[in-house]
This record gives structure tokens, C-alpha cells and sequence, in this order.
């Protein structure tokens, strides 16, 4: 007579059937973790959005190490021994991180900027471990879902529909496009990827999948032009092109073309964003370096002056606002197109990740992830032809040009929604690439 397992005293119950409950905890947690972080919002909390998203990112980093922990002392999880490339760049990128810390010339605040660092980097080694265990569609799922909720709350923000959130009704109607990420600029980064993933997902699935990703790429596409971000539609540009050119067929080239066109004709049918793109225009000939960056030629000389005066270690993680101001004055005595530059205003974040990671870290910290990026665009030549792979392929390079771009003027890093949505997209395509590679 057989007994139910579920009749069964604990001590007899399989350990690989134990061992697999704590699997799929540590699995949904992560999966669990990536859905809210975008879609996360405090309306209590004068920071609606941004920092209760990061300090969400915390709090899951810390329940995904302890589940992680329960489950290597009680030997009910197992993890492979082989540590990939991209995971030792994120080990390094922590190592780094630490190492900056303890020579940092504000530790408190390089304290917090290591624990930032340290969640995603946890993340980071959980989605890992997730996607190997999930199917194809609850991944791009995961990628996907908080991106159409974003794009339709931001669609019916900028045309004067629901918005849940408090915006004076005299600011420009782009200052009410924030989605639940708090920002026009943030709403535009986050979807950059979601509209490169809805591409690749074309490319690599045929029959309904593919009408399907295609109508996500209108819904994406629709959203980031209402942001009127003009970094954002860089950005997607170069993502596009570098989809069409790199490793592509003539067929993926034709239909790079065409989505490129479509996208150009959206942003001049679209009166707001075609005047945006007239001021830049303007801004170009006239030489009027500030104005073209809007107004943060400050923050990069300042940011480029602290590299200077530190590049092996910078200044140390999270310490640029620290030091803005100081730098910025001296920088106001060398060089004369710094005192009207940006007058009057104070930094937070450099507002380019290239800068603030050689300010902050030195040279090794943007070399790691200049490697990262790297190593992640090299997947486009994985061999192979199931969906997957075709998919993890056809995303690589796109993927890593598209966030290079992004962090030329913008801080897509420091932004946890939009981070960890690129490094859930660069998991899936190592990992997804890893079979074959």
C-alpha cells in the first residue's frame, strides 16, 4: 500500500522534493521581485517613487540571500560551481565597489551606494538561478507585464486621461507623463528595453507571438515618444539600428528599416516631440553645448574634474553630489564657459553613467562595466536556431548599445526599475545563450 505524501511524517519525505519547494520559493520571490519594483509606489512618502522602489529592491535582495542561505546550510539548495563570465563581472563590480568604499572620502555615504550595488548584484545571481528554471513565457512575461502597465499609464497621463498621482495642472503636459516611475525621462529609459525585447521576441517566434510582440512594440513605442525624451529616442534609434546591421539577415534588416521609419515618422507627427527635437537642432548649430544637454554641462566638467583628481579609486560610490559643489566652483576659475553654465543649479547624479562611474570609482569601476557590456553584445554570435537562442541573439548587442547610450545622459544605474529590468534581459540572454555558446 502506497501512503500520499502528504500523509507522510516530514522525516520521510524525499529531500529532492524538499529541496524543490525552496527552489520554486527562491523562484518566485525574484519573479515576485522584478514584477513589483517597477510597478511599486508610495503615495504617503514625500519620494513617491523612486526611493521606496530602491528600498524595495533592499528588502527583496535581503529575503533572496537569506532563502539563498537557508538553503546551502540546510544542503536543500544546490548552485552550480561554474561561475560564467558575466557572473564574475558582477562579482567584481561588487569587489570594486568595496574596495572604493573603504578608500571613499565620505564612507557613509559610499555605505549606502554598496548596498545598492550589493542588491542588484544579488538580483542579479537570483534571476540566474531563476530563469534556468522557468519557461519561456513566464520570463519574457516577467520583462514585459510591468512595461505595458507603465505604457499605458504614462499614454493616458500625457493625454490628460487618469493619472492617480499629483502634478500642477500648469506644468508642461510632458511633466504629468511619469507612469509609476516617477519621471518622463525614467519612463522613456525603461522603455527602451521593453520595446528592443518586443523586437527580438518578433524575430525569434512566428504566428500569433509575433503579431503580439509587434503590437507591444506600438504600445512601447507610443510611450517613450509622449516622454518626449530625447535621450530615450537616441537611444531606441541606435537599439534599432544595431538589430537591423548586426548579425541580421536581409529580411531583419528590411523590417529594421521599416520599424526605424515608423519610429521617425512618430516623433515628427507628434507636435511636442518634433518641437523638442527643432530646440536640439537649434542648440547644435548654434554650438550651444549647455542648452543641448539641458543645462548639465556642470555636472559633467564637475564629474570629469573628480575622475581627474582620483582615477584609480574616484571619489567613492555615491559621493559626486558630496563633492559637486566644490568642484564645480574650481571648475568655474578654469575653464570660462562654466560660469554661466548651469547656473544655479546642484546635481544629484551627474546625470551620465560613464562620468559618475569614473568619478565615483575610477577607471577599473567604468572598465567593468565597459566589460560588461562587452561581454554581453559578444552573445549576438552564439550559434543556434531554436526560438530561444534566436531571441537571446538577436537582444545582445541591441540590448548593450542601447544602455551605453542611455548613460550618456541619463543615470539608467541608479534607477532600480529600469536596472534591474536590463539585467533580468542580460540574464536571459546569457543564460538562454549559454546551452550553445
Amino acid at each position: 500500500m502506497t501512503v500520499p505524501a502528504a500523509e507522510m511524517p516530514p522525516e520521510a519525505v524525499p529531500r529532492a522534493r524538499r529541496a524543490l519547494r525552496l527552489d520554486l520559493l527562491l523562484v518566485a520571490v525574484t519573479a515576485a521581485l522584478l514584477l513589483a519594483v517597477p510597478l511599486y509606489v508610495s503615495m504617503t512618502g514625500q519620494d513617491m517613487m523612486r526611493l521606496p522602489k530602491e528600498l524595495l529592491l533592499r528588502a527583496g535582495a535581503i529575503l533572496i540571500a537569506a532563502i539563498a542561505a537557508i538553503g546551502l546550510v540546510l544542503r536543500k539548495l544546490s548552485f552550480s560551481r561554474r561561475l560564467p563570465v558575466d557572473g564574475a563581472l558582477a562579482i567584481a563590480a561588487v569587489a570594486w565597489c568595496a574596495i572604493t568604499t573603504l578608500t571613499s572620502t565620505n564612507r557613509t555615504l559610499s555605505l549606502r551606494a554598496l548596498a545598492y550595488v550589493t542588491a542588484a548584484v544579488v538580483v542579479y545571481f537570483a534571476a540566474s538561478y531563476a530563469i534556468t528554471r522557468m519557461r519561456p513565457i513566464l520570463v519574457l512575461g516577467i520583462a514585459l507585464v510591468p512595461a505595458i502597465f507603465n505604457a499605458v499609464a504614462a499614454m493616458m497621463q500625457a493625454l490628460g486621461g487618469w493619472n492617480p498621482f499629483f502634478v500642477p495642472e500648469e506644468l508642461p503636459r510632458r511633466a504629468h507623463t511619469i507612469g509609476f516611475l516617477g519621471n518622463p525621462d525614467y519612463v522613456g529609459a525603461y522603455m527602451v528595453p521593453a520595446i528592443l525585447t518586443a523586437l527580438a521576441i518578433a524575430r525569434a517566434w512566428k504566428g500569433v507571438v509575433r503579431f503580439g510582440a509587434l503590437g507591444l512594440v506600438v504600445v512601447f513605442a507610443t510611450a517613450a515618444m509622449l516622454s518626449q525624451s530625447i535621450t530615450t529616442l537616441i537611444a531606441l534609434v541606435a537599439g534599432i539600428v544595431t538589430m537591423a546591421f548586426v548579425g541580421a539577415g536581409m529580411r531583419m534588416r528590411i523590417a529594421g528599416i521599416v520599424v526605424l521609419i515608423a519610429v521617425v515618422a512618430g516623433i515628427w507627427y507628434y507636435p511636442a516631440t518634433r518641437a523638442r527635437f527643432r530646440e536640439t537642432a537649434v542648440a547644435v548649430v548654434e554650438l550651444r553645448l549647455d542648452a543641448l544637454i539641458s543645462g548639465r554641462l556642470g555636472a559633467f566638467v564637475a564629474a570629469a574634474e573628480m575622475a581627474k583628481s582620483r582615477p584609480l579609486v574616484g571619489m567613492g560610490p555615491g559621493c559626486f553630489a558630496y563633492h559637486f559643489m566644490t568642484y564645480r566652483i574650481a571648475a568655474e576659475d578654469k575653464y570660462t564657459f562654466m560660469r554661466t553654465a548651469g547656473k544655479g543649479l546642484n546635481f544629484g547624479e551627474v546625470h551620465n553613467d560613464h562620468l559618475q562611474l569614473l568619478a565615483e570609482t575610477g577607471v577599473p569601476g567604468w572598465l567593468i562595466f565597459a566589460g560588461a557590456l562587452i561581454a554581453l553584445g559578444l552573445r549576438t554570435l552564439t550559434p543556434g536556431q531554436t526560438p530561444t537562442v534566436r531571441f537571446a541573439r538577436t537582444l545582445a548587442t541591441p540590448l548593450a548599445v542601447s544602455l551605453a547610450v542611455l548613460a550618456l545622459a541619463q543615470f539608467p544605474l541608479e534607477l532600480a526599475s529600469v536596472l534591474l529590468l536590463y539585467i533580468w534581459l542580460a540574464v536571459t540572454v546569457f543564460r538562454w545563450s549559454d546551452d550553445v555558446a
